[in-house]
């Protein structure tokens, strides 16, 4: 077994072929040399594992779920293959951009930094734009009592909290399972940052998470939102919680 490398890249993938390799590319052209690439395929039906196998680069390593299990349950079993002191998070269908993983290390490294940070996303494909989000701790916790503050492929985080179960998926959260990350890392005390920087470039398309289970998303969201109500406001009763 050779030494933990400085950065796990987890990308979890569902008949993918349209769009991984060019996901996996993007984290091999951004410039960390001592890397992994982590993809764990949800047992796709298309030619997704051909393709990941025919990237002819040492720093991919393949794993294959026996049966389809669901986004939420590949993630959960991705996060024990993680070996990197860092760990950044990355959608099949979506792109690293360029200088992205060198700016959140640093980042993390620096005295007094976050322990879990994130950045702007600009959408492509369907639909183009740019999301920026609340910058500072205080901000992006304030946020969470409305929506996931954070956007997921965009995050890179300190490699034990994932590795080590400090935040785990949430297999009840379903759609909405990251937002349930953010809050649980809140409540664990955990710093929170986002760069004033496009980190990501997130793919808009039909087959999308976003667009697939928009509606399963909201209606999973509201019970973790109703959750950081109780936090911020504890005198409440459940009705003015909800």
């Amino acid at each position: 077994m050779t030494s933990p490398p400085l950065l796990s890249v987890f990308i979890p993938t569902y008949n993918g072929e349209s769009f991984v390799r060019e996901a996996i590319e993007s984290v091999l052209d951004n410039g960390i040399a001592d890397i992994e690439i982590i993809v764990v395929d949800d047992a796709s039906t298309d030619g997704t594992v051909a393709i990941v196998e025919s990237i002819p680069h040492p720093a991919i390593r393949l794993a294959r779920n026996p049966r389809n299990l669901g986004v939420v349950a590949t993630r959960r079993r991705g996060a024990a293959l993680l070996r990197g002191r860092y760990i950044a998070l990355l959608d099949q269908d979506d792109i690293a951009v360029e200088g992205r993983f060198q700016a959140q290390i640093e980042r993390l490294e620096t005295t007094g930094g976050p322990d879990i940070v994130g950045g702007a996303i600009e959408y492509f494909g369907d639909r183009s734009g740019l999301k920026q989000f609340f910058a500072g701790d205080a901000e992006i916790r304030s946020a969470l009592l409305f929506n996931a503050s954070m956007a997921h492929p965009a995050v890179c985080m300190k490699g034990s909290l994932l590795r080590d179960g400090v935040i785990a998926y949430s297999i009840e959260a379903g759609p909405a399972a990251d937002y349930a990350l953010w809050v649980d890392a809140m409540i664990g005390g955990l710093r929170l940052e986002n760069l004033d920087r496009v980190v990501t470039r997130y793919r808009r398309h039909a087959g999308s998470m976003t667009t697939a289970y928009i509606d399963q998303m909201i209606a999973c969201a509201r019970p973790i939102r109703r959750r950081v109500a109780g936090l911020y406001f504890p005198e409440f009763a459940e009705a003015e919680l909800a």
